[in-house]
């Protein structure tokens, strides 16, 4: 599973985005907070949102607190990964009423996923193709943001399509997925390299994957 890597939230009355600087170049002094789409500096005394809704600092550095009127409670951490010069975030949330989504209560049914406007499918198909169209085609689509539903900020000329790879994941993989000399290549070099001094067919094939 890959990180949070940007978080946004909506009151009643604003948007709250926390993104590394949209321009996409790494930078390590910190995210960008904006309101509304205006950056925003936060100041000890913090923001007050309206309708009991409110946005402070924590106390873990660049952390952020937002309270929402139905007394949901969302803690963000933010933490710069150097070697690969991006931030990623931890998102914990706390007295949530909410029903459906990410956040929403995980339903007793075995394999029973939630739908937008309260729509269900059950149980689980036994075909693992039709298990993948249903998880990742039809589910997925269903929860997609789009620009329309989307919180976050853009960079001129981007929008929620330039995040979206529709490929992924794959159906079907292959440990060796190239063909020809390339793949002829790769397991050689995976031959020679492996530290272990009897790799074994299992670990010369994870080397080439």
């Amino acid at each position: 599973m890959s990180p949070n890597t940007r978080g946004c939230g909506r009151g009643e009355s604003h948007r709250v985005s926390y993104e590394p600087n949209i321009s996409g170049v790494p930078d390590p002094s910190g995210l960008q907070l904006r309101l509304d789409g205006t950056l925003t500096t936060l100041g000890p005394q913090g923001i007050d949102l309206g309708e009991g809704a409110r946005l402070v600092r924590t106390g873990a550095a660049g952390g952020l607190e937002i309270d929402f009127p139905d007394e949901t409670a969302a803690y963000v951490t933010p933490l710069y990964w150097g070697s690969q010069g991006k931030w990623y975030l931890n998102l914990d949330i706390s007295h949530t009423p909410a029903l459906e989504g990410v956040l929403g209560v995980i339903p007793k049914v075995v394999g029973c996923r939630i739908f937008r406007m309260g729509h269900q499918w059950a149980p689980m198909p036994g075909p693992i193709p039709q298990r993948y169209n249903d998880l990742y085609k039809t589910f997925a689509d269903a929860w997609r943001v789009t620009d329309k539903t989307s919180l976050f900020d853009y960079a001129p000329g981007t929008s929620t399509e330039t995040f979206t790879l529709r490929s992924w994941p794959l159906e079907k993989t292959s440990m060796c997925p190239a063909a020809g000399e390339t793949c002829r290549a790769c397991q050689s070099s995976c031959g020679r390299t492996c530290l272990h001094p009897n790799p074994g067919k299992n670990m010369h094939g994870d080397c080439r994957f």
